[in-house]
């Protein structure tokens, strides 16, 4: 992870303000690009509020530097941060690290051949990014996301690290899981195999370009997972050709 993060205990933001010292301002701002949010740097002694569902970020401008403190519903985390003048500060959307096993809430089953259409919710993380007056951009600090666990699953092709979520199989696009911490994945599912298929989790793969905005939500490409057996699994990608357009159809 870029940067380095103290941990604290959970706790509600309202009990950091003793240690933003009683800032004499407080600005709120909204973000209309779902990928990117610019957070203006605040004068001394202010402090600049950004909600991004559950995610709240307080900016504080301290004699020396700035504080930043995260909080994602579950832990609180703060950052010191040395900024010029000369730049911005801005929030970017990225994807998981790893390949993601979604344990669907709900039991997914197909016969030999059958096909299943519908989208899960993948949680996305974020990344502070400093964008210099001359278009350079460099990563500060990797905020993690809540509902993403990181598991090793030891060696060979099927091996590795990847995270473990859930969510819902979502028949409907306009579903409300968490639309600003989560990617909305369009799947058709299909079961090559000559018996009976109940996966445990499907795996997504997300990648950068995977990711776009759509009426101020997270929506991914398309994609198509074949099953061979109940534990094997082929993921391809449908590639968005130009920008997504507004209703994003699973593919067939």
């Amino acid at each position: 992870m870029f940067g380095g993060a103290h941990d604290i205990l959970p706790l509600d933001l309202r009990g950091m303000r003793p240690m933003l010292r009683r800032p004499s301002a407080v600005r709120m701002i909204s973000a209309h690009d779902a990928l990117r949010h610019p957070i203006p740097l605040p004068g001394a002694g202010d402090t600049v509020r950004h909600e991004r569902g559950r995610l709240q970020l307080l900016l504080e401008h301290r004699r020396g530097g700035y504080v930043l403190v995260s909080h994602d519903g579950v832990t609180s985390r703060r950052y010191w941060l040395g900024l010029p003048a000369n730049g911005t500060l801005e929030l970017r959307v990225r994807p998981p690290d790893h390949r993601v096993h979604v344990q669907v809430q709900d039991m997914l089953c197909l016969a030999p051949g059958g096909r299943l259409r519908g989208y899960v919710a993948v949680p996305v993380q974020h990344r502070l990014v400093w964008v210099q007056r001359d278009g350079r951009c460099h990563a500060l600090v990797d905020l993690p996301a809540a509902d993403l666990q990181t598991v090793w699953l030891g060696e060979g092709e099927a091996g590795g690290y990847a995270h473990q979520t859930a969510s819902p199989f979502l028949a409907d696009r306009r579903a409300g899981v968490d639309p600003e911490l989560r990617c909305l994945v369009p799947v058709l599912l299909h079961n090559d195999s000559d018996g009976v298929v109940r996966p445990p989790h499907l795996a997504i793969t997300l990648r950068e370009r995977d990711l776009h905005s759509t009426s101020g939500r997270l929506v991914a490409a398309p994609r198509r997972i074949v099953f061979r057996a109940e534990d094997r699994q082929h993921e391809r990608v449908r590639p968005f050709r130009a920008a997504p357009p507004a209703a994003v159809e699973v593919g067939a």
